[in-house]
């Protein structure tokens, strides 16, 4: 999964891919917060708002799809001026 999000994060140039490791030690809170009970778990944040959550290796396609379609509405977004 690492590899992929890897790859998506230099294709989709608009969109912010962070890593959060939950099973190192102190990290535990924040993953309790998000409710992440599974890994890997990719949660899609837009505006601060959680909008979407991706559960398991085979999501790949799933996150790829969400990537593609806000890099282009954000890249839309950025050459209009609007924010």
């Amino acid at each position: 999964m690492e590899r992929h999000i890897a790859r998506m994060a230099l294709k989709y140039p608009n969109v912010c891919f962070a890593k959060y490791d939950c099973e190192l030690e102190g990290n535990e809170e924040l993953a309790s917060e998000l409710g992440v009970k599974e890994l890997p778990t990719v949660i899609a944040f837009r505006e601060g708002e959680q909008v979407r959550r991706f559960l398991g290796a085979s999501a790949v396609g799933e996150i790829m799809g969400l990537a593609e379609v806000w890099d282009g509405r954000y890249a839309a977004e950025a050459s209009n001026g609007a924010k």
